[in-house]
């Protein structure tokens, strides 16, 4: 059974999460439900520069978790969502182990996510996260497409 009392919407600000992200407002809004909003910060790499001295990598760790959670409210806040409860979850790794956390740690009985419908050798290289995230979810994942 479709369990939509926690949805979740893993966004990195491209115009598909925001196509992702209306479409499971309309969800949550039919079942009553609250939206769990979630951006990824990929920090690999920063721990490499850190070591050579370029930054202090909690600084720089910091101020893009503070720009990610402005973003991600000012996101929520354009759509209007009115009574559905969302709220924003900024973590730190890969994006496909930070979306199982998230389905984890919120009980989420739904992922709805955006894809950039890449193919060929840029999907090969880049991966895809929707199709990792359909893969190993404990959930069901409904991926727009853009």
């Amino acid at each position: 059974m479709l369990k939509l009392e926690r949805i979740l919407v893993p966004i990195d600000f491209s115009p598909t999460a925001r196509r992702a992200l209306e479409a499971a407002a309309q969800l949550a809004r039919l079942a009553g439900g609250k939206l769990y909003v979630l951006h990824v910060l990929d920090t690999r790499g920063l721990e490499v520069a850190a070591s050579e001295g370029f930054f202090e990598y909690v600084n720089v760790v910091d101020a893009m978790r503070r720009g990610a959670e402005q973003e991600l409210r000012a996101l929520v806040d354009e759509l209007q969502l009115g009574e559905v409860v969302a709220k924003c979850v900024v973590d730190e790794g890969t994006p496909t182990s930070a979306i199982r956390r998230a389905i984890d740690d919120h009980g989420v009985g739904l992922v709805v996510m955006g894809t950039h419908g890449r193919s060929g050798v840029v999907r090969w290289l880049l991966g895809s996260v929707a199709e990792k995230t359909v893969r190993t979810a404990p959930c069901p994942v409904l991926v727009v497409k853009p």
